[in-house]
């Protein structure tokens, strides 16, 4: 796993508490060594003034220290999320390699009924939805895909909600999608929660563990997009970026949709809507993982 950093928001929260605990510690060590205005035996009046008119320039020194480095940390976590809403409105201007409301199946999406050993599902494309309904035998994860080229670089986008089932149930963006084995998987639960994972040969291997995220809306559409350029991600919640990492095990491969349920005999719906995919004008070949 080649994991650099994960950004994540809304605004204000970046370094916000390890910073503020140390004011916390500067302060008590101000109150321990000049509170109660009493002078300990041995120790006369001029050496506790002393040390108390030093543990206030050290305080107060802290605590300026502090607003500055939040005032950094704001404005680079502002100018990053402006550099990135950037180059994802310059995605939005490549070509539309495949857009879908759903209100046909033109682009051959699977429909109809499958029950094997991790699950029982159904597809369904109806009403303007893509609609999926599953009960778990086990826990599994199970996605899907149009008919699409493979593609390297590119802006994926789509509506998902969920409409009935437990919390933990999980849906979103398959990503990369090599063969079975090799892709990745951009997805949140109803918990406001999201993570980002990779499937290889060596099995499952987490890039960004389950984070919480007030971007996210339970039991309402969320609109989920990631932004891909060579090995560097992007992650954005009903237009909210909420994470970024670079990973370089997958170059390029199919992009769709997914879900996931935990436990045996879990039971959930769920609707996608408004898928959109694009990509640089020219696409490149596909390399092998």
């Amino acid at each position: 796993m080649n994991y650099l950093k994960a950004l994540h928001l809304p605004n204000g929260k970046i370094a916000v508490f390890p910073l503020k605990t140390h004011a916390v510690y500067a302060l008590l060590l101000l109150w321990s060594i000049s509170g109660c205005s009493s002078i300990k035996p041995g120790v006369n009046s001029a050496t506790s003034t002393a040390r108390a008119e030093r543990v206030q320039a050290q305080a107060t020194e802290m605590a300026s220290h502090i607003q500055s480095t939040v005032v950094v940390d704001s404005a680079h976590a502002t100018a990053t999320a402006q550099v990135r809403q950037a180059q994802l409105a310059a995605a939005k201007e490549w070509p539309i390699i495949l857009s879908d409301t759903f209100d046909s199946n033109q682009n051959d999406w699977p429909t109809g009924s499958d029950t094997g050993e991790f699950a029982s599902i159904t597809w369904t494309n109806a009403n303007g939805k893509y609609r999926w309904d599953a009960t778990a035998k086990q826990g599994f994860i199970w996605w899907s895909y149009p008919a699409v080229s493979d593609v390297n670089d590119f802006y994926l986008s789509v509506d998902a909600q969920q409409i009935s089932g437990p919390a933990t149930a999980q849906m979103g963006l398959l990503l990369r999608l090599f063969d079975n084995s090799n892709f990745y998987l951009f997805k949140f639960d109803n918990n406001q929660r999201y993570t980002f994972e990779l499937s290889s040969g060596d099995g499952w291997t987490t890039l960004l563990d389950w984070t919480n995220s007030p971007a996210l809306k339970p039991d309402q559409v969320n609109h989920l997009t990631v932004f891909a350029e060579g090995n560097y991600f992007a992650f954005f919640v009903n237009g909210s970026l909420v994470a970024e990492l670079t990973d370089d095990h997958l170059a390029g491969g199919k992009g769709g949709v997914a879900i996931g349920l935990d436990n045996a005999g879990d039971q959930a719906v769920f609707e996608f809507d408004n898928f959109e995919l694009r990509a640089p004008p020219t696409l490149q070949e596909t390399p092998t993982p």
